[in-house]
Formats: C-alpha cells, structure tokens, sequence
C-alpha cells in the first residue's frame, strides 16, 4: 500500500512540474524601435520647438532629444537634453548663440534605444532659412 501511494505522489508531483517547466517565458526585448520621422523646428513666441511624429510600435516609451554644437570648442559633442525619456512629441529647444545639430531617438519599455533621426540644424540669431551645401539650416 505505500509503494502504491508512493507511486502516486510521484505521478501527482510529475503532471504538476511538467505543467511549470512546459510553460513558455517571453524573450527578452533586445529590438530597438525605429528612428523618430518627421523632425522638424518651428519658432514660437519664447524661441523654438521640436517636433517629431509619433512612433507606431506599441512598446515605445519615450524619446531622448539630442543636440550638437557645430561650431565651438564643443563641435561634434553631442549632448542628451532630456535626462529621462519624455513621453511627448516636442520639445523646447534653449535660445542659445551657435550652429545646433538636434536629433530624436525613440526608446521602448525594455530600455532599447532607436538610432537618432534625421539632424535639424539649427542657427541662433536670425530668422532666416539658409541652404547649406549639405542641408538647410534653420537660423533665428
């Protein structure tokens, strides 16, 4: 009778583990969402703002707003404006003197990271739309 129930309680403790280790565990998240489209730098009454459209995947979320200086003892440095991923799609950009390079990129829920968008340039002190060899810059 205790080699029956013995048995028994095997069997009970077998289906009862084979229900836990069959049971799938979701991947990590290794894929970094696509960079932000549309970047753009329009003025407003206290200085200008980016915006950017809205990524579409699901998991997004927030962006990190960079900027460059182009000119300076700082060229090619870029900096992360934003400390934490923010969660809409614009964002104030300070009315410093210099040549800017700005650039968005998209992070998701599992901390990955999207390669930057397309750069906006950015020239504080005139108003003017300028062509450049490369691309515009935006000049205020």
């Amino acid at each position: 009778m205790k080699t029956r129930f013995a048995l028994a309680a095997l069997l009970v403790l077998a289906v009862s583990l084979s229900g836990c280790l069959g049971e799938s565990v979701a991947p990590n998240d290794t894929t970094a969402p696509a960079a932000p489209q549309g970047v753009s730098a329009t003025t407003t009454e206290l200085g200008w703002t980016l915006s950017w459209d809205t990524n579409t995947e699901p998991d997004v979320a927030g962006y990190y707003v960079y900027r460059t200086p182009v000119s300076g003892s700082q060229q090619g440095t870029a900096q992360q404006m934003t400390t934490a991923a923010i969660a809409t799609t614009n964002c104030p950009i300070p009315n410093e003197a210099g040549v800017w390079q700005y650039a968005v990129c998209a992070v998701d829920r599992a901390g990955n990271v999207s390669t930057s968008s397309a750069p906006v340039l950015l020239e504080m002190g005139s108003d003017a739309l300028i062509d450049t060899p490369e691309q515009q810059v935006l000049k205020q």
